[in-house]
């Protein structure tokens, strides 16, 4: 057995041996607790660069962006984006402004705050007078540019019209304060069909775009039937890479039904670059009437091999507005139009588009061009 002082002399150094280590764990937690506060002051006190720094939550996954993805990002209602910013006056001469603004950084791809569905009132009829002095930031024509970044897309939003001037009014109401929060420069083209002869959907997207670069050189066009209001902020009107097919769910009298686009349509809203557009030689300009145009673009796209792509239902989720107009007739020859497509792609479209121009008003929330439409030989 281990006598007393064999005893004592093994609690000595137990007892040395455990502050020991009691002493090392304290000055290894003084040590890192000093760290710890020594990096969060230099954090604080080293301000990221402009072009790095990006507000909470700013990014939204790529693939929220894909027919084939089902990721949802749930999200509360609001009756309205508001307006991104309020009025400004500058008084700088033009040409230091034009400097100004060449040093401006880059919007950021998915610009904030966007984390806001849209509850769309059909029944809305907006006062214009106000909504005009809501949107002071838009030039004449309906033309926006962003004040404190450099866009990263040039897009003009292109509407196919006739009669449906409270359709007109709901569309500006809720778009204008979207695209603005998305931070891009934009103008609203409204291309309206004047005569007796039935509606030609396709060749007044052609009108729309030989008009506006008439005005400005922008890259892409967003092809937009004018019942249709976008429902999610995230949907973003920004120049995609590929055709992209923005509609992908439509509510229809008043979310009691529900519409999803076959496969290959690519009617509704959509955007498509410059470049693809003038590859494919835009819409053919022979179908009069409802019908069939959607599906020829189609068919283009897919000739020359243009990508494409869907957003989800989340993000592309539209309200249709009530038509209380009688449904133009439908295009009887659609179907062997459609099969005769390809024989004629390289010579009835953009580059035979016929038609006058009566009228180009450029009132503060749109661009209005009145056009008398001509017949071409198929």
């Amino acid at each position: 057995m281990m006598d007393s002082t064999m005893r004592s002399q093994f609690l000595n150094k137990s007892t040395r041996g455990h502050f020991e280590v009691v002493k090392w764990l304290r000055r290894s937690l003084f040590i890192v607790i000093a760290a710890a506060i020594i990096l969060i002051l230099f954090l604080i006190a080293t301000p990221l660069s402009p072009h790095v720094r990006r507000p909470k939550h700013s990014s939204v996954p790529a693939k929220l962006y894909y027919v084939n993805n089902s990721t949802v990002t749930k999200v509360p209602p609001t009756t309205r984006p508001t307006a991104l910013l309020s009025p400004t006056t500058s008084t700088a001469k033009p040409e230091v402004a034009q400097e100004a603004r060449s040093k401006l950084p880059s919007c950021s791809a998915v610009p904030l705050p966007l984390a806001k569905s849209v509850d769309v009132d059909e029944n809305l009829k907006p006062d214009l007078e106000k909504l005009t002095k809501e949107n002071a930031l838009l030039q004449d024509g309906g033309y926006y540019k962003p004040p404190n970044c450099t866009s990263n897309s040039k897009i003009a939003i292109l509407i196919p019209f006739r009669d449906r001037e409270e359709h007109l009014q709901i569309f500006l109401y809720y778009m204008h304060p979207m695209l603005q929060h998305q931070q891009t420069e934009y103008c609203i083209y409204v291309i309206e069909q004047i005569g007796k002869d039935l509606f030609n959907r396709g060749m007044l997207f052609n009108v729309g775009v030989k008009e506006a670069l008439k005005d400005r050189d922008y890259d892409c066009f967003a092809l937009h039937d004018v019942d249709l209001i976008a429902e999610n902020q995230r949907n973003l009107y920004h120049c995609p890479d590929k055709a992209r097919h923005l509609s992908a769910l439509i509510h229809r009298f008043k979310r009691t039904t529900s519409w999803r686009p076959y496969y290959s349509n690519f009617g509704g809203a959509s955007i498509v670059r410059r470049d693809h557009f003038e590859k494919i030689n835009g819409f053919s300009n022979l179908f009069w009437g409802w019908g069939g145009e959607d599906d020829d673009i189609s068919l283009r796209l897919s000739k020359y091999q243009i990508p494409r792509e869907r957003v989800n239902e989340t993000l592309g989720a539209y309200t249709m507005l009530m038509n209380h107009h009688t449904r133009a007739p439908g295009n009887k020859d659609a179907m062997s139009l459609l099969r005769s497509g390809p024989t004629r792609y390289g010579r009835d479209g953009l580059n035979t588009t016929k038609y006058n121009v009566t009228e180009k008003i450029r009132d503060k929330l749109y661009t209005r061009v009145r056009v008398k439409l001509f017949r071409s030989d198929p």
